[in-house]
């Protein structure tokens, strides 16, 4: 079942296309990192219906394609701040201040 959409699999687990059961069935998931096709330790909704095993991934358009800036150990391109093309590195291009941004210890929180 990897890369199986969370969607599908509620749907499925339910038996069902009635709301509520597909709802029920969303909140009863606990899927490991392993079965999602994200850089997520898994799939476990909370109270809140939050995923509390969700993580960050970035991706910045260059050029009309994305590529992954973060998290690091997935990126396969460094941050390029502010995106070429927007009115921000316009102004600094004229002002000589276009430099790509430094690092930074986003968190998922």
């Amino acid at each position: 079942m990897p890369g199986q959409s969370i969607y599908a699999r509620a749907i499925e687990d339910a038996g069902s296309s009635e709301r509520e059961r597909i709802r029920s069935a969303l909140v009863a998931i606990d899927l490991p990192g392993a079965a999602t096709i994200m850089p997520w330790n898994g799939v476990r909704f909370d109270g809140t219906h939050q995923n509390t095993l969700s993580a960050t991934a970035v991706e910045q358009d260059t050029d009309g394609t994305f590529t992954t800036v973060y998290p690091r150990d997935l990126a396969t391109t460094s941050v390029n701040w502010p995106p070429p093309g927007s009115p921000a590195s316009a102004t600094r291009a004229s002002t000589g201040s276009g430099a790509p941004a430094a690092p930074t210890d986003a968190r998922n929180g």
